[in-house]
């Protein structure tokens, strides 16, 4: 009788990177907006960075189980970075996907103002 010893094999996950939604790639924004990304299958939860550094070296950092996020502190005027990626049930990490976005200070020029009614 003859055994057939068969190679070991190897397998591993690989999940896709989120799809960002918005704010659309390099978008010049006046004020803090929500971050929002496609879901994927297979995500327990993502993780968000937002951060004025490519590296992301202090970067803000949540984790959600939602696909939207908004900051809790208002963004200083500047260039920010911001990433998400996913964790699926074994607490293990998909890849990261990066986005870049504009924040200037809010135009007042176009601003309306209401009359107060004082009694």
């Amino acid at each position: 009788m003859a055994v057939t010893v068969c190679a070991p094999q190897s397998f591993y996950k690989e999940y896709l990177a989120p799809a960002m939604l918005q704010p659309a790639p390099d978008s010049l924004l006046s004020a803090i907006t929500s971050f929002e990304w496609a879901a994927v299958p297979g995500a327990a939860y993502y993780q968000i960075e937002i951060d004025d550094d490519l590296l992301f070296n202090s970067p803000l950092r949540e984790e959600t189980d939602a696909t939207k996020y908004t900051p809790t502190q208002n963004l200083p005027q500047g260039e920010y970075y911001w990433r998400v990626r996913i964790y699926d049930k074994n607490r293990k990490p998909g890849p990261f996907v990066t986005g870049r976005i504009q924040l200037q200070a809010a135009n007042l020029t176009n601003a309306v103002y209401l009359p107060i009614v004082q009694r």
